[in-house]
Formats: C-alpha cells, sequence, structure tokens
C-alpha cells in the first residue's frame, strides 16, 4: 500500500502509444511486477520502469508503467482492461460504524519554478482508430443508502467526450444520474476575491459573449428563444418579440409598477400579427395605430379592455428589474422591480452612436397604472389607469365626461362633454363653459 501512495505524491503522465510517441521513453533501471492484463498472475509480464532523480535533457518519469491489452470481447467497464487501478475501502464503510478522516484514491503534487516553464497535475492523451466512444475523462459521484443498497444522488462527469457514432463532440458534458441535483456548473469566490468574467465565449479571437461576475450579459451578439430576440441588429440596437419560428401568437410588451406580482401589469403595447398596434393600459385606455396612419391619422380609442393572457414559466431571461419569455404562447418582455422595490420602470429608446443615459424617448410606466410616451424635447403623452382618457402634457385629451350640472362643476382642463342641448367644455379647474347645439 505505501507503494501506492508513493506512486501518485509524484507526477504522472496517462497516455496511449501516442503519448509515448510524443514524450520519448528514457532508459530506466527496470523492476518487476506481478501479472498484466494480459496475463493475471504471471511474473516479468509488466514492467515497472523507476529513476530516482530527473536530470536528463528529454522526457523522463520517475515512475513508467508499460502494459499492452488483448481486449475482454465485449465493451463496458464491467470487463475493461487497465494499465492501473487503485482500490481504497475505508474499513466497515458500507456496514457498522467507520472512523472519522477523510481518505483519497490519488494525491497529485507539483511545484515548478523558471521562466518559460509549464506545469500540469495531470497529462491526458488519448485516442481512439475504432470510430466508437472516447473521452479523455469520466468520473462520478454517488452517495449509497446502506440499508436499501441503493443510491440517492449522483453526478457524472465526461471530459472532451467524442462520439462518432453519434456525431456528437463536447468539451464537457454533466449528467444528473440520481436524485436532484442544485447545479450543473457552480462559480463562486473567496471572500475579499472576484472573478472578472464567470463565462466566456471567444470565436476566432472574437468575442461573442461573457457574463459577468455581476450577472449581467455583456458583449452579447444576440440573445433568443422561441418568443424573443436581441441583438440580431448591431447596427442600431433592437428587441424581436413573436413566435420567431412559427406558430399562432399575438405578442405583447408588459409594464410593472413597484411590488407587482407577475400577470398585474398596469400597462401594455400588443402586436396583433396584422401590422396593427395597440397600446392600453389595465383601466382600459387605449390607443391603436393602424397601418394606414399614425397617432390621429390612424384608428383613435379611447375605450375598450382586454383579458390578459395567463403567464407561462418556461425558458426564460429575466433579472431583479425584468423578465423575457414568461409567455411563450405569444412572447412578452415584462419591466419592473418584480421581486418587489421602489421604482419607476422604463424602456429607453436610443439613435445610433449615443452614449448610455442621452437616449431620444422613453416609455414610462408609473406604477399606478398610467403609461408615458416621453421624447428628450419635454413634450408627453400619457395613457391613465382610470380608463377615462388621455393627457397631453399633463391636459387632458378628449375625455368625455359627465354632463356638468353646473357650470363649478369639478373638472380638469380638457374634459369635455354633451347632450341633446349643448356642448360643455371645461377651459380651467371647475370652470365650465357651453354653447347650444343644433341639428341640420
Amino acid at each position: 500500500m505505501k507503494k501506492i501512495i508513493f506512486l501518485f505524491v509524484v507526477p504522472m503522465i496517462i497516455g496511449s502509444s501516442s503519448v509515448r510517441a510524443q514524450y520519448p521513453s528514457p532508459t530506466y533501471n527496470n523492476l518487476t511486477v506481478l501479472g498484466s492484463a494480459n496475463n493475471p498472475g504471471t511474473t516479468n509480464a509488466g514492467i515497472v520502469n523507476a529513476t530516482s532523480h530527473l536530470t536528463g535533457t528529454n522526457t523522463q518519469a520517475n515512475i513508467h508503467i508499460t502494459t499492452t491489452a488483448v481486449g475482454a470481447g465485449t465493451n463496458g467497464p464491467a470487463k475493461t482492461q487497465l494499465g492501473m487501478r487503485i482500490d481504497l475501502s475505508k474499513d466497515n464503510w458500507f456496514s457498522g460504524v467507520p472512523a472519522q478522516g477523510e481518505i483519497d484514491g490519488a494525491y497529485i503534487v507539483v511545484r515548478q519554478g523558471g521562466v518559460n516553464s509549464d506545469s500540469s497535475g495531470v497529462l491526458v492523451d488519448i485516442q481512439n482508430t475504432g470510430l466508437s466512444y472516447l473521452s479523455s475523462m469520466e468520473m462520478d459521484s454517488s452517495i449509497v443508502n446502506p440499508t436499501t443498497n441503493t443510491i440517492t444522488q449522483g453526478v457524472g462527469v465526461e471530459l472532451a467526450p467524442l462520439n462518432p457514432l453519434t456525431g456528437q463532440y463536447f468539451g464537457a458534458v454533466l449528467n444528473a444520474n440520481y436524485g436532484a441535483s442544485t447545479s450543473g456548473i457552480l462559480m463562486q469566490n473567496s471572500e475579499g476575491t472576484a472573478w472578472g468574467d464567470v463565462l466566456q465565449n471567444i470565436k476566432n479571437g472574437v468575442m461573442n459573449f461573457e457574463i459577468t461576475d455581476a450577472g449581467a450579459i455583456a458583449k452579447s451578439t444576440s440573445i433568443s428563444s422561441t418568443s424573443f430576440q436581441t441583438g440580431q441588429d448591431n447596427a442600431n440596437g433592437n428587441i424581436n418579440l413573436g413566435l420567431l419560428t412559427g406558430g399562432a401568437g399575438t405578442p405583447y410588451l408588459d409594464f410593472y409598477g413597484n411590488n407587482q406580482a407577475a400577470g398585474t401589469k398596469n400597462a401594455r403595447i400588443i402586436s396583433d400579427g396584422t401590422g396593427q398596434l395597440t397600446m392600453l393600459t389595465t383601466g382600459g385606455a387605449q390607443i391603436r395605430l393602424t397601418p394606414t396612419g399614425v397617432g390621429v391619422t390612424g384608428t383613435l380609442s379611447s375605450t375598450g379592455a382586454f383579458t390578459a393572457p395567463s403567464v407561462v414559466s418556461t425558458s426564460t431571461v429575466s433579472g431583479a428589474g425584468y423578465q423575457m419569455g414568461q409567455d411563450p404562447t405569444n412572447g412578452n418582455l415584462s419591466l419592473g422591480l418584480l421581486t418587489g422595490g421602489a421604482g419607476t420602470p422604463y424602456l429607453d429608446f436610443y439613435g445610433n452612436g449615443q452614449a448610455s443615459g442621452t437616449k431620444n424617448f422613453r416609455i414610462i410606466s408609473d406604477g399606478a397604472g398610467q403609461l408615458t410616451f416621453a421624447p428628450t424635447g419635454g413634450n408627453y403623452i400619457n395613457f391613465t389607469g382610470t380608463g377615462t382618457g388621455i393627457k397631453s402634457n399633463g391636459l387632458w385629451m378628449s375625455r368625455f365626461v359627465a354632463f356638468p350640472a353646473t357650470s363649478s362643476t369639478a373638472c380638469s382642463q380638457g374634459d369635455w362633454s354633451a347632450n341633446a342641448s349643448y356642448i360643455a367644455t371645461c377651459y380651467a379647474t371647475n370652470t365650465w363653459v357651453r354653447t347650444a347645439a343644433a341639428t341640420w
């Protein structure tokens, strides 16, 4: 057992015949071991080469094991032939009461120094000419219930798996084999340290995207799912909503106020799939822009309501202030502090080359059911949460109210009303004027 421990305290090279071609075999003092994969129990069948001190100018190994294998005739780990195997079990590990204390199958220590001098804990070089599966390493961890003799939790990792039979070639594969695993990959830091990025994708030397230590997706060429896309127009900047791969639906953009639950939005912008855009609040106020015109030249309505489709949980992108993809039936982008907090959600539009914070136009949801469209020039238009009308720069536009009983009936500037005899207009707060109405 001491020899096995000594073997793995030194650097080690594991590989096929191609490794020996890459790292030429040096001359050793030969030691004999019992047995080999071909001839178990025989003597002088395997060779262990030992060099006490590595001083040569060519490749050297303190311990070098050379063996060959015929093959068991059956694929799979049950009858695999091994160049080396370590069996280490703690006393009473499966039954009884094992003593406390860590045990490890192998421990590799490497200390390197010198300019332009590389080092690795393990070098692995695997090749296969048989057009079948191979990987540089396969690892499994599992928790066993000794009473029922069943595995309750298990995770597997394959490094550089190549499978020409299925056409699948990966850098790494993580398998949740048993039970509910917490996460496929966990990136964390010690106190006082930080990652610059927790993930980067670089293609041909160009950064495709990165996920920063703060959780932001940066330098991304695009983000997409079945119901939304971003970054397809790098020249201008864009977000595309809708079932981009086909299907029937009505894409929309939702605005939330503070602490609102998903599905209880204040306002919605809807595209009906036929070129019409509808902007409306939950109170019922709305404006429609048809293919034949925009604003007053299009079809304008200040009444009506809608029924919100249920929010469906699916593959999404989300943060503290936004969600995308919660409604895969239609396609949506939701803005607002959905998990709580004080704020006023908004959507900014930028021109070419504009710096952050210098937007051309902003759409704002004030948290009370009001939606505001505001260019940087200062003018704006509001859609109220009461469903009673539209404001321009704070004044009512075409808000029809009940006919006033007197000239001092409560009103806001811009309100109007009519009956069979008169047309009345509120030209100042709580001040009405009227003119006689006549048919012709």
